[in-house]
């Protein structure tokens, strides 16, 4: 006598519906992988990029202490000009001027990206508008500085507005980015800290002139340590959740 098929039970059926993933959930789960990936591809980036900043900005360090005329040529190519230095002198940090901003700029717009969620867009998008004046502004301020000493080797007046507008946008986007960094633990307390309340502060000094070249060398032996701090904290963003 041939037996008769066995009901299924309609809870284990309901159950599997609900457990079955729908196509769109497939492909939501699958996009957001892939902008995972691709968030975690940008903020590795980020490491390098701003780890390379810190070793051209040691290098700018090494350079003043050994090079002839060192102290005056990083004062030129920082936006505060005092008298010529040797052209060769100026040659070196012109290079090493050139890679710095394309790193640190690079770096800082990774940075940026990689924090990037629905709501914060707008937040993001100023930051990196301020980050790319500030750039810009450094380029040119530069090239300013250079042109004028291999000429008559009067600085002419813009540079100070240059130079202001540089670290003016620098300043105004580390706040910016700050205001949504994502907890990464003591290190994201610590990089928060640095680019809200530290950066901004030591570029005013720098601006200000309040304290001199001692208060200048310090805020630039700064700028590496910011970094480093920075790339490590883009790195301990990998694989946090966003929040």
């Amino acid at each position: 006598m041939a037996k008769k098929p066995r009901k299924k039970n309609k809870s284990t059926a309901i159950k599997a519906a609900v457990d079955t993933p729908k196509p769109e959930q497939k492909i939501s789960s699958a996009n957001q992988r892939a902008a995972d990936s691709t968030q975690a591809w940008i903020l590795s980036a980020a490491t390098i990029l701003l780890t390379t900043a810190a070793a051209v900005c040691v290098l700018m360090i090494l350079a003043v202490m050994l090079l002839p005329d060192g102290r005056l040529a990083a004062a030129a190519i920082g936006g505060f000009p005092s008298s010529l230095p040797q052209a060769r002198t100026m040659q070196w940090f012109m290079l090493l001027d050139t890679l710095f901003p394309l790193f640190y700029g690079s770096g800082f717009a990774a940075l940026a990206a990689g924090m990037q969620i629905r709501g914060n867009r707008p937040v993001i998008r100023l930051a990196l508008t301020a980050i790319l004046i500030g750039v810009v502004a450094d380029f040119a301020e530069n090239s300013s500085i250079f042109s004028a000493m291999q000429s008559t080797g009067d600085v002419p007046g813009h540079v100070q507005l240059l130079t202001v507008i540089k670290y003016a946008s620098l300043a105004f986007a580390g706040v910016l980015i700050s205001a949504v960094m994502p907890a990464a633990g003591v290190i994201g307390i610590l990089a928060r800290t640095a680019t809200r309340y530290v950066f901004p502060v030591g570029i005013a000094i720098m601006v200000s002139m309040i304290g001199g070249e001692i208060a200048r060398g310090l805020v630039g032996l700064g700028f590496p340590v910011g970094l480093i701090l920075l790339a490590v904290y883009a790195q301990a963003l990998i694989g946090e959740e966003p929040r």
